[in-house]
């Protein structure tokens, strides 16, 4: 959770720095998104790597694209 990203991470659309509000409850270690996250339909196609499910097995992508993190919402 960050204010900006750190240099080394600017310039790629599939890096964002966000808040607390762009997950579940971070305190108690829910990183799924919610509702208007900006991680939504934000992140790389990764089925080339072999990404076809989230960490809880969900099919990716679920929406338009991949969703940013662990998670699709």
């Amino acid at each position: 959770l960050l204010d900006e990203l750190p240099i080394e991470a600017r310039g790629f659309k599939s890096n964002l720095a966000v808040g607390e509000e762009s997950f579940a409850n971070v305190k108690g270690g829910d990183f799924r998104l919610v509702e208007n996250s900006p991680a939504i339909d934000a992140g790389r196609d990764l089925s080339e790597r072999g990404v076809a499910t989230d960490a809880t097995g969900k099919p990716r992508p679920l929406g338009a694209q991949f969703d940013i993190g662990a998670y699709e919402y």
